[in-house]
């Protein structure tokens, strides 16, 4: 029993005793019952999964770039979220999960010869690509094989900044590390660019729902719906600027 049930179970309820009272307007019913609805689809995990599932295998298209990964190719590292007012110095600490899961995986690819490109900035005097940076020289990667910006906000920013950096026509495929649930904007986005890349994923939202405990609410399953809704309606709006097809 979550408190998430609980409070549908209550809202339910409520529900059912409102629409037994007369009179009572019908319109204001059924609102009643699409919020209880929205609620519910939002935060059942078999639904919640489903719509992770679907933005988080959508980028596999790009799979077969993957087998043009060398040792010549760099490895690009889009930064995502941060505690910029946390009370600490440690960048383990200060980076949010999706960074620091995205840096790590990132490290684990060195091969002792490619370059690391970490790309973002920030609103504050702490910025995402100098700690990320320094999550990897903590794992053993040469500073002189990082290459830091610090200016963009935003994927298509990260692209765009990088292609400051990079001659997309006369570079090698490149090694994008990110979140599952922003591979297929941030590929696209990329190659939208001129950049040949292979995604390399990392902390997948998806999960099996587990029989009829899939359409109980559950607080993780709202957090994956919100999730979901987000980098869809930014996949979206992308497609509406023009940024990915």
């Amino acid at each position: 029993m979550q408190p998430l049930t609980l409070v549908f179970g209550l809202l339910l309820i409520a529900l059912i005793r409102v629409w037994r009272l007369r009179p009572f307007p019908q319109a204001a019913a059924w609102w009643l019952l699409a919020a209880s609805g929205t609620l519910w689809m939002a935060s059942a995990p078999i639904t919640a999964n489903a719509l992770v599932g679907r933005l988080e295998t959508t980028h596999q298209h790009y799979s077969a770039n993957c087998e043009l990964i060398s040792d010549r190719s760099s490895v690009v590292v889009p930064g995502a979220s941060i505690d910029a007012y946390v009370d600490s110095d440690s960048p383990y600490e200060i980076l949010g999960r999706d960074s620091l899961t995205r840096t790590l995986r990132a490290a684990a690819l060195d091969s002792g010869k490619q370059m690391f490109y970490v790309l973002g900035g920030g609103q504050t005097s702490r910025k995402l690509s100098d700690l990320m940076a320094a999550v990897l020289t903590e794992q053993g990667i040469a500073r002189d094989r990082i290459v830091l910006e610090s200016i963009s906000r935003s994927t298509i920013e990260n692209a765009q900044q990088l292609a400051a950096l990079l001659e997309p026509a006369q570079t090698p495929p490149i090694a994008l590390v990110t979140s599952s649930l922003h591979a297929n904007r941030a590929t696209a986005t990329f190659s939208g660019l001129g950049f040949t890349v292979c995604p390399i994923t990392v902390d997948p939202l998806y999960s099996v729902s587990a029989g009829w405990i899939g359409f109980l609410p559950h607080i993780d399953a709202l957090f994956k719906s919100t999730q979901a809704w987000r980098e869809g309606l930014a996949i979206a709006l992308y497609r509406v600027r023009g940024y990915i097809t």
